[in-house]
């Protein structure tokens, strides 16, 4: 990620973000802008494993299951070409 770019276009309002891991620099530090800046969520890398976004991660998981068994469109599909630019 171009840290520097995307703070430059939150800072523009051209972007708003929510980031869990910055690169190059991870943690961000505390007076980096993006942690003040509106239109940024900066959230510490473990904010994903509380309790409540462990049960929100499976109620997704099972609407989605339930979803397929349904035959109706599954949300949050992850394509083979998304992936792919993933790994």
């Amino acid at each position: 990620m171009d840290l520097k770019a995307l703070t430059r276009e939150v800072r523009n309002k051209r972007l708003r973000c929510a980031i869990d891991v910055s690169d190059p620099i991870e943690p961000l530090p505390e007076k980096h802008p993006l942690r003040r800046l509106p239109g940024a969520i900066v959230t510490p890398h473990i904010g994903g494993g509380s309790q409540k976004a462990r049960h929100e991660m499976a109620d997704q998981l099972i609407d989605g299951l339930e979803r397929f068994w349904r035959g109706e469109a599954v949300k949050n599909q992850v394509t083979t070409a998304m992936l792919a630019r993933m790994t």
